[in-house]
């Protein structure tokens, strides 16, 4: 299959989302991790309140979104799709916050300023799927539906998705299902 476009998710692909979540909770991120991998999930581990969560968050305004960390494999993922005759564009979800899309855009004008002009956000990450476009998210849902709606979806691992035992090597795991998804026309011809 011939891929045309590519869209890459932010939190939990590109941004440390759930370890500003921790920092912002106050919460033993490895502890937690650890709870995933064995299958729970957020709430039944920790009973978080999700509105809580949420307005903690928003007291924070832009700002929290803006000075979240890169993960350790941004550089690495970009580069993978470094000579892709593909567009690459950014496709994140607004959240329940106020100020994610303000954050977020400020985000990538520090740490991948080249997307600012490639974002588009919406939670229904489906309504843009279609024959030769591949999705990288982390949620398990999101890359189901895009599949669903006519794309091609590759699960980043994370601790709280299906491919969690890749969570470690997750780079690893990205090229397998590249190559097992039969992906071709990502990189010009030699």
């Amino acid at each position: 299959m011939k891929i045309e476009r590519i869209y890459l998710d932010m939190d939990g692909v590109l941004v440390d989302w759930f370890g500003g979540i921790c920092d912002l909770m106050q919460l033993d991120r490895v502890w937690l991790e650890q709870f995933w991998i064995d299958g729970a999930n957020t709430e039944q581990t920790l009973k978080i309140d999700q509105e809580h969560m949420w307005n903690l968050v928003n007291r924070h305004g832009s700002d929290w979104w803006a000075h979240l960390n890169p993960l350790p494999w941004t550089t690495e993922l970009l580069g993978l799709f470094a000579e892709t005759s593909a567009e690459i564009s950014i496709l994140t979800s607004p959240a329940n916050s106020d100020y994610a899309a303000t954050g977020k855009i400020r985000w990538l004008k520090h740490y991948m300023p080249y997307y600012v002009d490639r974002i588009h956000l919406t939670a229904q990450k489906h309504h843009v799927a279609r024959e030769g476009v591949l999705l990288v998210d982390d949620s398990d849902i999101n890359c189901e539906r895009f599949i669903a709606a006519g794309g091609e979806a590759v699960l980043f691992p994370q601790v709280w998705n299906k491919k969690r035992v890749f969570s470690s090597s997750p780079m690893q795991s990205v090229r397998a299902q590249l190559k097992a998804l039969g992906v071709t026309g990502l990189f010009p011809e030699k």
